[in-house]
C-alpha cells in the first residue's frame, strides 16, 4: 500500500476518517452526505519527503529544512477531492499538470 485517504470535515481541523482506497472513502462520504476534503497521503513517508522524492518540491533555503516548516508541510501535488453534502464538487490532481 503506497497511499491512504484521509477525510477532514470542512468544519474540523483534524481528519475524522482514514481509508485504504478512494472508493471506500467516497462511498462513506456519499452515504453520509458529508462535506469536507478527502486527501491522499503517502504511507510510511512524510508529505515533505514524498514531494522532494517525486520532484514536486526543492529546498531553496535553510528555512525549507527547518522543523517548523517540515512539520506543517503538505503539497498541492497531493490529490484531493472536495465534497459538499456527499456530492463531489471537484478533484484536484496537480500531478497531471507537470
Amino acid at each position: 500500500m503506497s497511499s491512504m485517504y484521509l477525510f477532514t470535515s470542512k468544519s474540523m481541523g483534524l481528519p475524522s476518517a482514514v481509508f485504504t482506497s478512494f472508493d471506500l472513502a467516497s462511498d462513506w462520504i456519499k452515504s453520509n452526505y458529508l462535506s469536507g476534503i478527502l486527501m491522499e497521503y503517502p504511507v510510511d513517508q512524510s508529505c515533505y519527503d514524498w514531494a522532494i522524492e517525486s520532484g514536486y518540491f526543492k529546498e531553496k533555503s535553510v528555512i525549507d529544512r527547518s522543523p517548523t516548516f517540515i512539520e506543517k508541510f503538505v503539497s498541492a501535488y497531493q490529490q484531493n477531492w472536495h465534497f459538499e453534502h456527499g456530492e463531489e464538487l471537484f478533484h484536484q490532481n496537480m500531478q497531471d499538470k507537470t
